[in-house]
């Protein structure tokens, strides 16, 4: 008996530790799911963009007709510079949300730009 009891109480002392390990690892775990879910986001966001920006980009050519080179780039140069300031402080805004715990804040936004097929965790540890 006296074996067993101190079996029993050595993984009771294992279990604490593994708790305390878990407890103390948790929060940063959340940071990093959140700041993983705001990457797939942000990411997601901006490739989408960019499909838009070069079909429009495509049928305005078309409809130029016969450009050079120059003229080209500049329009594609043009397009990315408005694209980018568009919607660099909407990233910024998203990563701070993300990171500051507001998940609703970054699942709305993903709503309203179409982005329902992005599934945040709806984990409540993830808001923590």
């Amino acid at each position: 008996q006296p074996i067993v009891d101190k079996n029993l109480e050595e993984r009771r002392k294992s279990v604490g530790k593994a708790l305390a390990i878990i407890e103390e690892e948790l929060p940063a775990l959340c940071r990093e799911l959140k700041a993983q879910m705001i990457r797939d986001c942000v990411s997601k966001l901006m490739m989408r963009v960019e499909d838009i920006r070069k079909e429009e980009v495509a049928k305005a050519l078309n409809m130029l007709g016969e450009i050079n080179e120059k003229e080209r780039q500049v329009i594609e140069n043009l397009t990315g510079a408005i694209v980018k300031k568009l919607f660099m402080p909407l990233v910024e805004n998203l990563r701070k949300a993300a990171l500051n715990g507001d998940i609703k804040a970054v699942e709305s936004t993903a709503k309203l730009l179409g982005l329902e097929e992005l599934r945040l965790l709806e984990w409540s540890g993830a808001n923590e």
